[in-house]
């Protein structure tokens, strides 16, 4: 992180001179006047007064490494922090880094994204600076029939970290959180394997923050942090609190620890007990969730009492009375 954004950051709110931090940083005064533009120019509202020195009144609300840095505590999520302006897909990045041989842990954020998509190729609505759109880069050593867990896995974490902001999230089954039976993160697993080996997963989620409206073909089954809240909420702090809650999962999942998470997934399921419309390919039928095995597939009872699983990779839920 910035040396100079750092001292601010730590001290927002109060003055430090400039003096003061040509000592800390070993560069002239002069120097210290040209990178507090700098970072003014970046959306950042540093105060100076020719007596007391400089004091950071306010960050932006951007996606920007050194922000997000700033709050990070994690030990390996987000340590390498790759940041768009605006992009296609965060996803399409993340393969080509991952490809790469990058780090575990690198994520690749946007405060746009043009072409976001959703499981079975759907369109994900992404406007700038309103939401968090992240891809993580992943290299678990587990075979191929635990990652369909991971993005339940994910979702927990993401929901975890909502809680403890007033939100009460939910989970459905399989990708996505919902907050009063409406969407407002999504969440998209891809992975590249060969036989049983998985080279890299790339978890992918947008979620919608601080957005004051939502279009009028999707308002009905989409909805923001804000909407529900009345409040915003500062991205930088959000996503590495979520980055944070990810990885005590994640670590654990590692470590075989499924079982110990599955409890806790259906506890916050807002799948187990609806009815659910099933949509696989040109099959579709209907019956009631009733469990979340421990493969992670959803457990379905038809009227007539049969019991189906369903994978999370196949199909389509939907509620049949809406979205949730």
């Amino acid at each position: 992180m910035d040396k100079l954004l750092e001292i601010l950051m730590e001290k927002r709110g109060k003055y430090i001179s400039g003096e003061e931090l040509s000592s800390i940083l070993g560069i002239t005064r002069t120097a210290v006047w040209k990178r507090i533009n700098a970072l003014r120019e970046r959306g950042f509202d540093i105060k100076a007064e020719t007596k007391n020195g400089y004091m950071l009144q306010q960050a932006p609300d951007l996606l920007l490494p050194d922000l997000v840095g700033f709050y990070l505590k994690t030990d390996v999520l987000g340590r390498e922090i790759v940041y768009y302006d605006s992009i296609g897909s965060t996803n399409e990045v993340a393969k080509g880094l991952a490809i790469g041989n990058c780090d575990e842990g690198t994520i690749v954020v946007a405060e746009e994204q043009v072409s976001g998509r959703g499981r079975i190729s759907r369109g994900w609505y992404s406007p700038k600076f309103e939401g968090i759109y992240c891809s993580i880069i992943l290299k678990p050593s587990v075979p191929i029939s635990e990652i369909p867990k991971l993005t339940q896995l994910i979702g927990l974490g993401i929901a975890r970290a909502l809680q403890k902001r007033g939100i009460n999230p939910l989970i459905k089954w399989p990708n996505d959180i919902v907050v009063n039976g409406k969407k407002v993160c999504g969440i998209l697993t891809e992975m590249a394997a060969e036989m049983d080996a998985v080279h890299y997963v790339i978890t992918g989620f947008g979620l919608n923050v601080n957005n004051r409206r939502i279009p009028g073909e999707i308002s009905s089954i989409a909805t923001s942090l804000y909407l529900e809240s009345g409040e915003e909420f500062y991205r930088p702090e959000l996503l590495a609190s979520i980055l944070k809650e990810i990885e005590i999962i994640y670590t654990a999942y590692k470590g075989g620890d499924y079982n110990g998470f599955i409890s806790e997934v259906k506890s916050m399921s807002a799948t187990i007990g609806r009815k659910v419309r099933v949509i696989n390919g040109r099959m579709e039928y209907t019956g009631t969730a009733v469990d979340i095995l421990p493969s992670g597939a959803l457990l379905i009872e038809h009227d007539d009492g049969e019991l189906t699983e369903a994978q999370a990779g196949d199909v389509s839920v939907r509620g049949v009375m809406g979205y949730a």
